[in-house]
């Protein structure tokens, strides 16, 4: 593929046995989008279909790598998404939005900046270390009734049902107690 005469994909035996691919999934799209978008490539590629899945679901208004499981990998999802995970994300402190990304309007926080200390820092990143327990936000692609959290604020407005913490897989970076 391309100029460079290198073919990174495997053959259709390779596909079947499995591979790994990690997406930067565009803001609008959902995990399923990107899913289908790699489903059908792959179809054109091998000419048949080739199962596939990802690994955790990241909200239409994120952005970020989806890992998408092809072949037989798909099988060890389940392991993948309980292993160890680390997360780098760019902050803006001082002010917020609804959904707690840059999709609806910004306004200021009620709540004062402090000054950033080598005290504070350790602090922080002490709290932010292991088990986390987290409120999901309302813009979340959590089910609710069957429904996805998102769909459900963008039509009804703010949703109380899932306000708690929630000990259950998913981090949400845009809402860290």
């Amino acid at each position: 593929m391309g100029d460079s005469g290198l073919d990174p994909l495997p053959d259709l035996e390779g596909a079947r046995a499995g591979f790994w691919i990690a997406v930067d999934k565009p803001l609008g799209w959902t995990s399923f989008d990107v899913v289908a978008k790699v489903r059908n490539a792959l179809k054109r590629r091998y000419g048949t279909r080739i199962k596939i899945g990802h690994a955790g679901t990241l909200d239409p208004l994120a952005t970020g790598m989806l890992v998408l499981a092809v072949g037989r990998k798909t099988k060890d999802i389940e392991s993948v998404m309980a292993g160890r995970k680390a997360y780098l994300a760019t902050i803006r402190l001082g002010s917020q939005t609804d959904s707690y990304d840059s999709e609806t309007p910004e306004h200021p926080s009620e709540v004062p900046v402090p000054e950033l200390s080598a005290d504070l820092a350790a602090r922080l990143q002490a709290k932010f270390t292991g088990l986390v327990m987290q409120v999901p936000p309302i813009y979340s692609a959590l089910k609710v009734d069957g429904q996805r959290a998102y769909s459900l604020a963008l039509r009804q407005g703010n949703l109380h049902t899932l306000s708690g913490p929630r000990p259950r897989p998913g981090t949400w970076l845009r809402s860290l107690p």
